[in-house]
């Protein structure tokens, strides 16, 4: 299942730095976090939050928002349910 991870947050910041921070040898944690709160509303990362603060909070969607939803509910919907394996794994993490 895909997820919004580092994968839909790192390109998001490497617009806002300008460059692949991934590939950058040190960026230190208060610049980073400042790229992070840069990145606004126009990517994919934070359209997720958005809609998952909408649907949490029993908010009414736009039109554009039910569409990207309903285009990306399996990244979108959080999961509720776990695999064993998954289980194991969340088990040995906490």
């Amino acid at each position: 299942m895909p997820t919004v991870g580092l994968d839909g947050l790192a390109p998001a910041i490497n617009r806002v730095a300008g460059q692949e921070v991934r590939a950058a040898e040190y960026i230190h944690w208060w610049t980073l976090l400042g790229y992070y709160y840069e990145i606004g509303g126009d990517c994919m990362f934070a359209n997720v939050v958005a809609i998952r603060d909408k649907i949490k909070r029993g908010k009414k969607l736009e039109k554009h928002e039910k569409e990207l939803y309903r285009r990306n509910k399996d990244i979108i919907d959080l999961k509720s349910k776990y695999s064993s394996a998954e289980k194991d794994l969340l088990a040995r993490l906490t």
